[in-house]
């Protein structure tokens, strides 16, 4: 996922618009564009992107634009994508010409799903929106320093603790994921709570978690821990 900064505005309007009755992905997509596209006329590799453009391409909009299934990403298919701009186009929010390489996206209307607000320019708006956020951020770090010299006394036993509720946190998580793979309570929280098994094995659990071809899934963690076990011994 690329760094975001900055910001960009939503019409109210949107919540009685064609694209709210569509499938989630399509206002997902709609709101991703909005955000991306270049909010002032920029130059990048020799060609010029006015305001409202942007060049992407499939396979960036599928990594960007995935969902979560409990802990499995859920990814969009490209005629799926192919679907939601062909809607865009058609109902005049985005042209999209044919080009060789990528997808060269320009919102029509730009200004408005974007307008300028009290008399102020969008340079103005953007370059007070960062003054704001860089002195929030210069702020943030003085507190944080002072907070450091006061609490150096502490600093040890602060970790420790932290270290603990991550710990438990982690435990509790894998338990969870045990006990739902169909696995026995004691099983299960013996195994989640053996911090070097999961450091060395996490990657072959979650594999079995997610494999539909694993019929057992419970005593094939088993074996794995087993296995491990044997040869810490």
């Amino acid at each position: 996922m690329r760094k975001n900064d900055g910001w960009f505005s939503l019409d109210r309007s949107v919540f009685e618009s064609d694209i709210w009755e569509k499938p989630h992905y399509y206002f997902k997509i709609w709101v991703w564009i909005i955000g991306r596209a270049n909010w002032k006329t920029v130059t990048k590799g020799g060609k010029i992107y006015y305001r409202g453009q942007f060049k992407t391409s499939y396979k960036e909009i599928i990594e960007e634009n995935y969902w979560m299934v409990g802990y499995r990403p859920e990814k969009l298919k490209k005629d799926q994508i192919y679907r939601v701009l062909d809607f865009l186009m058609k109902t005049g929010r985005i042209q999209k010409p044919k080009t060789t390489r990528g997808l060269w996206i320009t919102i029509k209307n730009y200004e408005r799903y974007q307008k300028k607000t009290g008399g102020e320019d969008d340079n103005q708006i953007h370059t007070n929106h960062t003054e704001k956020r860089q002195g929030k951020e210069k702020q943030s770090k003085q507190i944080k320093k002072d907070n450091d010299i006061e609490c150096v006394s502490e600093e040890t036993h602060s970790e420790t603790s932290l270290l603990k509720k991550e710990k438990k946190y982690l435990d509790s998580v894998r338990y969870k994921l045990l006990i739902e793979s169909g696995m026995y309570k004691e099983t299960a929280q013996k195994i989640s709570s053996n911090a070097e098994f999961w450091e060395y094995k996490e990657t072959d659990v979650n594999r079995a978690l997610n494999n539909p071809k694993v019929k057992n899934t419970p005593a094939y963690i088993v074996r794995i821990y087993e296995n491990y076990a044997e040869n810490e011994w």
